[in-house]
Order: structure tokens, then sequence, then C-alpha cells
């Protein structure tokens, strides 16, 4: 699959690369050497001690040219490992990729990074414990104290966003996901939740355009097409409605609740025999749900009659 061939890809081009600065530049140490060589037999006639003095000139020389490929290297393997990492983040839901991106991403990750995950494990962990634990306020006050030693540490946000949900804080919800859709604006994730605060509020535009903004980086999500979909009808545009409850049934046919809201949606635009006629198809291929499909189709039929 391309992303688990990219990644070693473009790790296997920044080391040869890198290889090929350094070999290139062996032949002008080793000339330099010779120079000096020559410069030493005019002077002394070669001797002994000289000799060790060009060894050591020559190694002092690779040491220098060493060092400074190691630093080309270290940027290299930290620039690679960010551009991997971001163009998985645009595949995740696709499990292996997300895996495999995760593990790349540790191994090329800066030390100073690694340290500071460190010294979050912990009152994250605290915070985590706290929460599943149903004490709300103690791990808010937890996540606030993270975030004030870490301000860019967003899981700690993220924990604030479980507790706002669970305890109905809307207005605090809100405001939470708005810090993040502004300061990672490439978070496919925290936009659909944005969006998902914003049409509990009823604040429909403002959804939409959230929701827009999640399916534009990553479209293999059929719940937010389906999310999309419900804010579309919640204001009475049915075509846009129907548009994305098709993209969210799609991608996955098989989940009966997509297949009622798009047949639901097409029977409002009187549309019923082509809705009818996907229920009769769908129940063939969904067999398991044939009498919840049946049910659907016996309601748009007694509508259309009606």
């Amino acid at each position: 699959m391309a992303y688990e061939i990219v990644p070693n890809i473009i790790l296997f081009v920044a080391i040869v690369a890198v290889l090929a600065i350094f070999f290139r530049h062996v032949p002008e140490a080793v000339a330099e050497g010779e120079a000096s060589k020559r410069e030493n037999s005019g002077i002394s006639g070669g001797s002994v001690g000289n000799n060790n003095d060009i060894v050591s000139g020559i190694g002092a020389r690779l040491r220098v040219l060493a060092s400074k490929t190691w630093l080309l290297t270290k940027k290299a393997s930290v620039f690679v490992g960010g551009k991997v990492w971001q163009f998985m983040l645009e595949a995740k839901d696709l499990k292996q990729g997300q895996i495999l991106a995760s593990k790349f991403a540790r191994m090329v990750k800066p030390t100073s990074m690694r340290i500071t995950q460190n010294a979050v494990h912990s009152p994250m962990h605290e915070a985590e414990e706290l929460f599943a634990a149903g004490k709300y306020d103690e791990a808010e006050t937890k996540y606030f104290s993270i975030i004030t030693k870490f301000p860019h540490e967003y899981t700690a946000y993220e924990g604030l966003v479980k507790i706002y949900i669970q305890q109905k804080q809307y207005d605090n919800l809100e405001e939470t996901l708005e810090y993040l859709v502004r300061h990672v604006p490439e978070n496919d994730s925290y936009w659909a939740q944005y969006g998902n605060a914003l049409m509990s509020t009823r604040q429909y535009t403002a959804a939409i355009e959230a929701y827009d903004k999640s399916v534009a980086i990553n479209a293999l999500i059929p719940a937010r097409f389906a999310n999309l979909g419900l804010t579309y009808k919640a204001i009475g545009d049915n075509a846009a409605a129907k548009t994305n409850f098709q993209k969210a049934y799609d991608l996955e046919p098989s989940n009966l609740q997509y297949l009622v809201m798009l047949t639901d949606v097409m029977a409002d635009m009187e549309q019923s025999d082509s809705a009818l006629e996907l229920l009769s198809k769908a129940k063939e291929m969904l067999p398991g749900d044939a009498d919840e499909i049946s049910k659907q189709m016996g309601k748009i039929s007694s509508e259309t009659d009606t």
C-alpha cells in the first residue's frame, strides 16, 4: 500500500543524499592530506613524525566532515518525519497507515519533544483516571494545570472537550473547540467536533462551515457527511441534505441509519419511487436488516398514498 511504502522511500532517499554528500567530500579531505604530505616532504624529507601529522590532519578533516554529516542527517530525519506524519494524518482512518505513521513519527521526533511528552505523561494519566472515575471537576483542574505548563499539549484540551460533552457544558465546549481549530486547523477531527458543538446549539450556518472543513481534509468518515446532511435538513435545504446522506451511504452501504436518512429526504423531495427502489435493492444486500427496511418501505408507501 502507498502509505506503507512512502515513508521508507523518503527515508531511503534522505539517507542516500546524506551519504552522497559525505563521500563527495572525502576525496577533498584526502587531496588536502596529499598536498600537505608533498609540502612537508619538500621541507623535511617525509619523516615518520610528519607522516603522523598528515594522518592526523586527514583524520581531523574527516571528523569535521562526519560531524557535519550527522547534523545534516539529524535535520533530514526530523524533516522527513514531519512530512511523513503530515501525509499520514490525511489518511489516518486507514488503521495500518496510522500505526505505521505513529511508529515512524516517534522514531524521528526530536529529543526535546520526547522529553516534553514524558513530562506530560504522568499528569495526563492522572487526569484520565479522574475522568474515568467521574470526578469531572478534579479532572478539569488537572487538565488546566497541564495546559498552564504545556500550552501546546492539545491532548489536554481534548480531555476538557470530553468533560464538557459529558456535562453538557456547551458554551465551554464550543470555546475549547474554537481554540483547537484556530491553533490546529489541519486536524479534521477538531473541525468535526466543533461542528457537532455548533449543531447542538442550533448554529447551523457555522456548523455547516465546520463540517465542510472537516470533510475537505478527510472525506473518508461517513458520520461527518451524515451530520452535514442533518444540518442542511435542519435549515430546509433537502437537496444538499440528500447529497450528503448519499455520500455517507456510499461510504458505508451496510449502515441502515444512513439508508433511512437518505430515503426519508428522497420522499420529502417527492422521489418516493426512487427511494423504494433503493430500499428494495438494499433489502437484498442486507438480509439481516430486512424487517427494518420493510418498515421503512411501508412508511414511505403510506406517505405517498396520503
